[in-house]
């Protein structure tokens, strides 16, 4: 019965500008909430938003991936690296999303830059590849994200971010245009073991979703972190677990008539963490 629901679902959803909700990880917050973290922002987690990228301590690296409700054909993967500069930091993501019959690629370079102590931008390009051998065949196209990231007070945090601004096409076929995607969020570290976190998006064609997380560490090497994503209408829980930097983290998000969509990731540091008196 799930699967013939969600093989519905993609029919009525089978246009390339409608499968980038389907093929999207239903525990997206997981990471992307790491951006309002004091410490460290996880190479996933900056890629997210390019703006987070000068963040960083040292240089890093991620992969992620999920298997949507259990099914071969929602799968989502990613690999991510960041290299931090002075006042700045590149960004390097590759993301796969569903199987050989209907897919997306993503492959994006970022530079994120400080302008003050407070205050960061950043910009991403992005090479699109959608196949779908059934009906649309294969289309790519190239563009653009932009983020920005304030620091008003120490413990709080706000950003915005925005995936194809310019509203740019599958390739030649302007009625298949690629969805613009806006986000504005609010973190605030309310103490060294607390994250709380919430954001609010909108993607052209479906509803203003909004999604939150609250991350705590129950040890200092193992951290615990639950929330809600309404655009999926998942509940999201998993398990960090870290050791001399190098972290594993175990998670799923629920969803109740789909089921269950697992998750792993793998993060780690590279080169030498900065000067901790650095701007």
């Amino acid at each position: 019965m799930k699967t013939l629901l969600l093989i519905t679902v993609l029919l009525t959803n089978c246009g390339a500008a409608k499968a980038q909700e389907i093929f999207r990880p239903a525990s997206g917050a997981y990471m992307a909430a790491e951006v309002y973290a004091l410490s460290t922002i996880n190479a996933l987690a900056a890629v997210a938003n390019p703006a987070a990228l000068p963040w960083q301590k040292q240089h890093s690296g991620g992969i992620f991936a999920e298997h949507r409700f259990g099914l071969a054909e929602l799968k989502f993967f990613e690999a991510a690296g960041t290299f931090k500069t002075n006042n700045g930091g590149f960004g390097l993501q590759l993301q796969y999303n569903g199987y050989s019959g209907s897919n997306v690629t993503n492959i994006a370079a970022s530079y994120g830059r400080r302008l003050s102590s407070s205050i960061s931008v950043g910009a991403g390009l992005h090479y699109l590849r959608f196949g779908q051998q059934a009906i649309y065949g294969n289309a790519s196209s190239l563009t653009a994200s932009l983020g920005f990231l304030v620091r008003p007070y120490e413990r709080f945090t706000a950003t915005f971010y925005t995936f194809n601004p310019f509203r740019v096409s599958w390739g030649r076929e302007a009625g298949f245009r690629i969805p613009s995607l806006y986000r504005f969020g609010a973190g605030y570290q309310a103490s060294d073991k607390l994250l709380l976190s919430a954001e609010m998006l909108k993607e052209e064609g479906f509803a203003v979703g909004v999604r939150a997380m609250v991350d705590y560490a129950i040890l200092s090497s193992l951290r615990f972190k639950i929330g809600v994503a309404s655009g999926s209408s998942s509940v999201i829980a998993g398990l960090a677990f870290q050791h001399k930097g190098f972290r594993v983290d175990v998670l799923t998000a629920y969803h109740q008539q789909l089921g269950f969509s697992p998750g792993s990731a793998l993060l780690f540091p590279f080169g030498k963490p900065e000067n901790p008196g650095a701007e």
